[in-house]
């Protein structure tokens, strides 16, 4: 996660230097690293999120089976 800070900081940082914002191409580069990294990042917490709560091995088992029965059953 701290990685993915430290991107976010240096994307930035391209973006505030005046002949590095003033070229089209790298301009447009740095704002789609930056979306990617901001999407990467809210990802990273929901998955943090969602799978949090499976700290025990078998709960994770539990769920994963419970998804491949739900998978048969509606095909």
């Amino acid at each position: 996660m701290s990685s993915l800070i430290f991107a976010i900081s240096a994307i930035l940082t391209i973006l505030q230097i005046e002949s590095a914002a003033d070229e089209p191409l790298i301009r447009y580069s740095a704002l789609l690293s930056l979306i990617c990294a901001l999407i990467s990042l809210l990802f990273g917490c929901m998955y943090i999120i969602r799978f949090g709560s499976m700290r025990k091995t078998y709960k994770a088992a539990e769920w994963a089976l419970v998804r491949i029965l739900c998978a048969c059953a509606s095909s």
